[in-house]
């Protein structure tokens, strides 16, 4: 018993030390970029303004429109114009991959591009990746008003997965995209 009690005291303060040294930087200071002292230049991160940052840079970015996203990743996508909430990201690690989000009737899409023959659905499923598990220009319906499709425009490949729809639907915006 006695044992158990070291034991786990020995775990809480292992923890406990490993908490506040997450929370300090290099140089002693907060992690909290907010207090970094103002005369920092802008668009340096550290407390010292010359130390490199041990963070992994986020290899997603938003950008403000479907021409941006054509423009980083080579490939022609067009808005569709019944869309609401839309969002655009580019994916900058390895290979640059374009993704478009948005909303028709409530139903939530995500059309993604690359040039690649690898998966770039981002669905995993029990069974394995969704964009492994089903063939070109076929439309798979995964259940619950979610379906998914992939398709090559020369070595561009696009995948349009969406949730909340029915099928008459998902057509419809996949062909939109197939031939615009």
């Amino acid at each position: 018993m006695k044992i158990k009690r070291i034991a786990a005291l020995a775990a809480a303060a292992l923890l406990t030390v490993s908490c506040v040294s997450c929370s300090v930087n290099k140089a002693g200071t907060p992690a909290d970029e907010s207090k970094v002292e103002e005369s920092v230049p802008e668009g340096v991160t550290g407390s010292a303004g010359n130390e490199e940052s041990n963070q992994i840079p986020n290899p997603m970015t938003d950008v403000s429109s479907i021409e941006d996203i054509n423009s980083a990743v080579g490939c022609s996508m067009k808005n569709i114009e019944s869309a609401s909430d839309e969002s655009y990201t580019v994916f900058t690690e390895g290979t640059k991959l374009g993704q478009y989000e948005f909303f028709i009737d409530n139903a939530k899409y995500t059309l993604r591009a690359a040039k690649t023959a690898e998966d770039l659905s981002g669905v995993y499923t029990s069974e394995g990746l969704l964009g492994d598990l089903v063939e070109v220009d076929t439309v798979k319906d995964c259940g619950d008003g979610a379906f998914y499709e992939k398709w090559f425009d020369g070595d561009m490949q696009y995948s349009l997965y969406g949730i909340d729809t029915v099928s008459e639907d998902f057509y419809t915006v996949a062909f939109f995209f197939k031939t615009h």
